[in-house]
């Protein structure tokens, strides 16, 4: 059979401006307990990938993925924040253990939602602190000890709260 294009999805501008990691960074987070936690950064990448409905297939799709990590060396994990210009554009986060093959997935709503992704920033208050534009991807895997991720794409993650109370 001859290969047939049926979709192109492409980031954005505006959406690659929501990952604006382009160096490698430490950054300092401060815990409930007072503890300074050190976070490494490293560059944004983005990928183009094809996608077809299944192996015997000519027809495909061509898709732009980008992501970066953010390593907790002394916490034991990492988190990958992922943003995929798919059908309805993924803006995901996963938090991966220390050895464990699979992470726990963070989302924002946890549902496929039909809200433009630009427009899913809010201003929230958690544990008497406000935040304002920011993304709240919550725990959708309900396994994680992680309940909530708050990020926004000029800081980057700016809290984490843990099914525990902590923070």
């Amino acid at each position: 059979c001859e290969s047939e294009l049926t979709n192109s999805y492409s980031l954005t501008d505006s959406q690659k401006s929501l990952i604006p990691i382009t160096k490698y960074n430490e950054l300092q987070y401060l815990d409930n307990h007072g503890f300074y936690y050190i976070a490494t950064t490293q560059p944004r990448e983005i990928v183009g990938y094809t996608r077809s409905p299944g192996a015997e297939s000519c027809k495909y799709s061509t898709h732009e993925r980008m992501w970066t990590y953010l390593n907790f060396l002394s916490k034991g994990f990492v988190v990958r924040i992922e943003l995929d210009a798919s059908y309805d554009t993924n803006f995901e986060l996963y938090k991966l253990n220390e050895g464990a093959p699979f992470g726990d997935l963070f989302d924002l709503s946890c549902t496929w939602d039909s809200i433009p992704l630009e427009e899913r920033m809010k201003d929230t208050t958690i544990m008497g602190i406000n935040f304002k534009n920011v993304f709240v991807f919550k725990d959708c895997s309900n396994g994680s000890s992680i309940n909530q991720i708050l990020y926004s794409p000029e800081n980057g993650i700016e809290f984490i709260e843990y099914k525990n109370g902590d923070f």
